[in-house]
């Protein structure tokens, strides 16, 4: 469950002129500004503007910006003019940027990897085939010779790529015993139109 909501936090204070409507005391209002923001898990996302009350120092008696006189209302926008707006109110916006950051670097490198993956086979690849819009597969590679690899076939489908993984649980049993044989560069095309879309190599040691 996503918790989002909003929050405030105390950028100032200022204090102005005037004399307290409530007490009567001169030069004791005090502007505070705030700032609101957007937060999601309470991570500031962004900002959604300012607000701010006038308070006495003498009777704690305070003004919202629909009381305050005009002459009090010109100071408090010029209060909140004065306080800027904080770097960490964007926090969760330079959290998701960097994550997307990371995210594309990361996706580039796998594609790097794919891609020296899918030019030299080796045995005991896996990889995973979009046969049409919704139906996936997996084929094996069990031997290559030259630039001819030979493949074995899943014997099962799914109509779901989340679903690619269940299939791999299998095991080794779950292939055909007869095999197809691809070339490299026919590998290489299906890779490049999206056909393979996904290889699992296992590391040395693994």
């Amino acid at each position: 469950m996503i918790i989002f909501g909003t929050g405030t936090s105390h950028l100032g204070a200022k204090r102005v002129s005037g004399t307290c409507s409530h007490c009567g005391t001169n030069h004791q209002m005090i502007l505070h500004i705030y700032q609101r923001y957007f937060d999601v898990f309470w991570i500031p996302v962004f900002p959604v503007g300012k607000t701010g009350v006038c308070e006495c120092q003498h009777c704690k008696y305070t003004l919202r910006k629909g009381e305050m006189p005009e002459t009090l209302r010109q100071e408090y926008q010029e209060a909140k003019a004065q306080f800027r707006t904080p770097f960490w109110s964007f926090a969760g916006l330079v959290i998701v940027a960097g994550l997307m950051i990371f995210a594309g670097i990361m996706g580039a490198q796998d594609s790097k990897q794919e891609a020296a993956f899918i030019q030299n086979p080796q045995k005991g690849d896996v990889y995973e085939v979009k046969l049409s819009p919704n139906q996936y597969t997996l084929f094996k590679v069990v031997d290559v010779h030259g630039n001819t690899a030979s493949l074995q076939r899943h014997a099962y489908e799914t109509d779901k790529v989340t679903a690619m993984g269940k299939l791999k649980e299998m095991g080794d049993t779950a292939y055909f015993q007869g095999v197809e044989k691809l070339t490299k560069v026919e590998l290489l095309e299906m890779y490049e139109r999206g056909k393979i879309i996904d290889i699992d190599r296992l590391v040395k040691g693994d």
